[in-house]
């Protein structure tokens, strides 16, 4: 990159291949940054969130149709828990497509485990979701609906709902646990 002012006051920036590629780049992450998922210890105000008198919600967003990652993160989830789910953890399946139909959503999520929740929002709140979490899904008009394959760790902290914990990725049943265990200290996890 070379700097040269000019006799009219401006100044001229020549990029060279290099410098042009480092923008090119930068833009580029620019581009995806409202794609990334929601940092953790941040406080948030999510509809199915109120009026839980759990201490976390492990929460998972996806649909039932899902043949890969849905299955394989809410069976992480319910093993993680064990047979049976401590009393202030209550955990989570958000169906993430329109026009939801509850009773499936609450099947499907409790065919991995007894305990979860199959949770279904109105298009309202599932764009509050989305955007707090800074998650995007693909239009149900398109072949597949693709989505995010993160575990949230939300904790109540004197009513007040916090992301404690974003788990990237399928982990396995221990290391699930392990990150549970923690989010229900008060301890903030960064990320």
């Amino acid at each position: 990159m070379s700097v040269e002012n000019l006799e009219n006051g401006r100044v001229r920036i020549r990029l060279h291949a290099t410098g042009i590629a480092l923008l090119a780049c930068a833009l580029g992450l620019l581009a995806i940054l409202p794609a990334l998922p929601a940092a953790a210890s941040r406080t948030i105000d999510l509809s199915f969130l109120d009026g839980r008198d759990a201490h976390l919600v492990v929460a998972y967003a996806g649909f039932p149709g899902c043949a890969t990652s849905c299955p394989s993160a809410l069976a992480t989830m319910g093993r993680a828990l064990g047979q049976e789910a401590p009393t202030d953890i209550d955990l989570v399946f958000i169906n993430v497509e329109r026009h939801a139909n509850s009773a499936l959503t609450q099947q499907y999520a409790q065919a991995f485990h007894p305990a979860i929740e199959g949770v279904t929002l109105t298009a309202r709140s599932s764009r509050e979701f989305m955007r707090e979490l800074g998650l995007q899904t693909y239009d149900s008009t398109r072949a597949a609906l693709a989505h995010s394959n993160h575990i949230y760790v939300f904790q109540n902290r004197d009513g007040t709902w916090r992301i404690a914990d974003v788990i990237r990725r399928a982990q396995t049943t221990r290391s699930l646990r392990e990150r549970i265990e923690l989010s229900r200290t008060d301890l903030t996890l960064e990320l």
